[in-house]
């Protein structure tokens, strides 16, 4: 379990999170129970930071790059949050002491072994089993999925600091961990033959670059799966009227550029229109249910049950065989009703309850001092 909140109004920001920390490296995860996920960034402005997922900056736990910025950077006094963030990575992003070059290597091959795996086992297994004799078939096979894969990775854009990366300096950099993978598997794959589950190297070897600019696709997009960290920074800056808060998904990162993108709907901005916000972050479907009054379970369950049902009453009902010439008309006019239509409706009406009555809570939220916020930010925690 890991959960983070912050609670802004007019008066300030008030922050709570559990002690439980992820801590990965490649294969190898740690979860642990004494983390401190919220760390100061300035000594001279209010503007703090939390830290959901894994708890690690590539080798380095986020929160000694934390207090390495602020050992060399917390004196310089930031207009805005906003500032601060972009500092805040570009400070990483100049320091060589978090890039440790040899690791990035064997993260990049370990990235791409598992997206090559990822891509064979969408293959039919009667293509797979029959890979050697019809190798065509197979290379066809895992390019369309490749192709289709790198489709999602790229719907959402490249990261900020990632626009403009060319592929040649993308092989420059990466093509040595590219060349390893390859050949220790194909200096192992005769050993592997009879491995169904064992993508053929051998027939994908002359797509290699189509697989390699495809790996750069993935390692630059604003992706949000993997081992992910989100930095949610809280406070104000030096010329900042009202406090904000700013959530950014940071997803690694190789040749001295961070992986991470911030998404409008986590910019959090206290103004005279919005004098009041609640944020909950990472395991927030307790504090989710608080605001808006139901469990987003609880609705997922209505929509299967609704679908379930309608398709029933549709399939057998629905026949168009009434008393009389009305009865035709009507059974005739709700077969053409598409469920996903009324589904579509359901959501967005469940959506506009949902906004309402969060509402209600920030109505409320406006008028409390810090005291009383840093009261409900740690009773959403405990409560998580």
């Amino acid at each position: 379990m890991t959960a983070v909140v912050g609670i802004l109004n007019k008066r300030g920001v008030a922050i709570a999170a559990d002690s439980a920390v992820t801590r990965s490296r490649l294969r190898d995860e740690k979860i642990t129970k004494n983390g401190n996920k919220m760390l100061r960034l300035s000594n001279c402005v209010p503007i703090s930071v939390m830290i959901t997922g894994s708890a690690n900056f590539l080798t380095t736990p986020w929160d000694i790059v934390i207090r390495r910025y602020r050992q060399q950077r917390g004196d310089i006094r930031h207009k805005s949050v906003e500032e601060c963030v972009d500092d805040v990575f570009n400070y990483i992003a100049s320091n060589n002491i978090f890039w440790e070059h040899e690791w990035i290597e064997s993260w990049i091959e370990y990235e791409l072994e598992d997206i090559i795996k990822t891509v064979h086992k969408e293959i039919p297994e009667d293509v797979r089993s029959l890979s050697k004799r019809r190798p065509k078939t197979y290379l066809q096979h895992f390019t369309s999925n490749l192709n289709k894969l790198e489709k999602g990775w790229l719907k959402n854009g490249i990261a900020p600091q990632f626009e403009g990366y060319s592929s040649e300096r993308f092989h420059e950099y990466a093509h040595g961990a590219i060349d390893n993978l390859f050949e220790n598997h194909l200096d192992s794959q005769d050993e592997l033959d009879d491995d169904n589950d064992c993508a053929e190297y051998s027939l994908i070897l002359p797509i290699k670059e189509r697989i390699e600019s495809a790996l750069m696709s993935y390692l630059t997009s604003k992706r949000k799966g993997g081992n992910r960290t989100q930095l949610i920074f809280a406070g104000f800056g030096e010329e900042d009227e009202y406090p904000s808060l700013i959530a950014a998904e940071v997803v690694g990162g190789f040749d001295n550029r961070v992986n991470y993108h911030i998404s409008p709907e986590n910019i959090v901005k206290i103004n005279d229109k919005r004098p009041a916000a609640i944020c909950p972050f990472a395991q927030s479907d307790v504090a989710d249910s608080i605001l808006s009054g139901v469990h987003k379970a609880y609705i997922a369950r209505i929509k299967k049950e609704v679908k379930d049902s309608y398709g029933k009453i549709k399939s057998s009902g629905f026949n168009g065989r009434g008393d009389d010439a009305f009865d035709a008309k009507f059974f005739i006019m709700l077969r053409q009703v598409e469920v996903d239509d009324l589904l579509d409706k359901f959501n967005a009406d469940f959506i506009q309850r949902k906004v309402n009555k969060r509402s209600v809570w920030e109505k409320t939220l406006k008028d409390y001092d810090l005291q009383s916020m840093a009261s409900l930010a740690h009773n959403l925690i405990n409560l998580t």
